[in-house]
């Protein structure tokens, strides 16, 4: 296949995707920032003809000199399958010879348990942010939010005033894929969010706006003001457990820490919005804490501590004859 029709038909394909496939937008400019790194390595390697050589080759160049971890080097090889099935089936010459369906991912291995916050260093985040102030406030009430519910960026920032219902203490969440969920609001943050849609009031276009948190422009917050606005408490917490803190850090917070309050999987997984059980099976790894109570609530702690006492005895015995 030659490479100049994976730029021919990639409008088109993400116009497709978003309209007829129903794919969410935060989605499908990930697919395109993915093909068009692979469009712009074949322009760098010069490539006339695609084939499952030239696929191989990617991988290793993404691996070798873009440094992507698996993770990543997986979700471009993704997007790029997806795309050629896209034109195959669209009947564009040649993209049923490219054999992507052959074309393996790399194995990533096992991850081992997700190393998350502490409640303590949540907290000392979480209490950061000014809350005299009206941003301040703003961001309390939002990185609140992403903790005590487990939700991504995109949900939080995309709730809207309407998704809010205070009298039965529910919320409507939109996550990947435009699926909703409906979730649960504990008493502290009804309080919390009828405090933060009175203060509200005071932002520009607050009347006009549906959005639940706004910008200082009177816009629906972006991802990107929220990610910086979170790296400004980080530099200010000092010294945390993980080395790279970022907002989606209070999400697995929030899943470790139901996990060690013993909430079942399943109830997680709904939570979470996860489409499979295994992504959410990651946060089965208990806490030293947890672990910690486990066997100190141990039937052999108490019959351990007897023996212990016993051998004490024994040396003060021994002590006290010699």
């Amino acid at each position: 296949m030659k490479p100049s029709f994976l730029k021919q038909n990639l409008e088109r394909y993400a116009i497709d995707r978003q309209e007829i496939f129903n794919r969410a937008e935060s989605g499908v400019k990930a697919n395109i920032r993915d093909i068009k790194i692979f469009i712009n390595y074949l322009d760098l390697q010069k490539v006339t003809h695609i084939d499952g050589h030239v696929l191989i080759e990617f991988m290793a160049y993404l691996k070798d000199q873009r440094n992507n971890k698996f993770g990543s080097i997986n979700r471009k090889v993704s997007s790029i399958k997806e795309y050629f099935r896209y034109l195959n089936f669209r009947d564009v010459e040649g993209a049923g010879e490219v054999k992507v369906d052959l074309w393996k991912r790399a194995l990533t291995g096992y991850r081992g348990p997700v190393t998350v916050l502490n409640f303590e260093e949540v907290q000392r985040l979480l209490n950061l942010n000014d809350k005299q102030s009206l941003l301040g406030f703003r961001d309390y009430t939002l990185f609140t939010l992403i903790y005590r519910l487990g939700l991504r960026i995109g949900e939080v920032r995309k709730i809207s005033l309407d998704d809010i219902d205070l009298v039965n203490e529910t919320i409507q969440v939109f996550g990947k894929g435009r699926k909703t969920r409906l979730l649960p609001l504990i008493s502290d943050l009804t309080l919390l969010l009828k405090q933060w849609i009175k203060v509200r009031e005071l932002m520009k276009n607050a009347d006009t706006e549906n959005a639940l948190f706004l910008s200082k422009k009177g816009n629906q917050i972006s991802e990107r003001a929220i990610q910086e606005n979170f790296q400004k408490l980080i530099k200010k917490a000092g010294k945390l457990t993980l080395e790279k803190v970022t907002p989606h850090s209070l999400r697995h917070a929030f899943a470790s820490h139901a996990m060690d309050s013993k909430c079942d999987l399943i109830t997680l997984k709904y939570f979470l919005g996860h489409a499979r059980l295994s992504s959410t099976e990651v946060y089965l790894h208990p806490s030293i804490e947890t672990m910690r109570s486990c066997v100190n609530d141990h039937v052999a702690h108490d019959i351990m501590k007897e023996l212990i006492n016993q051998k004490v005895i024994i040396l003060r015995v021994h002590q006290n004859t010699g």
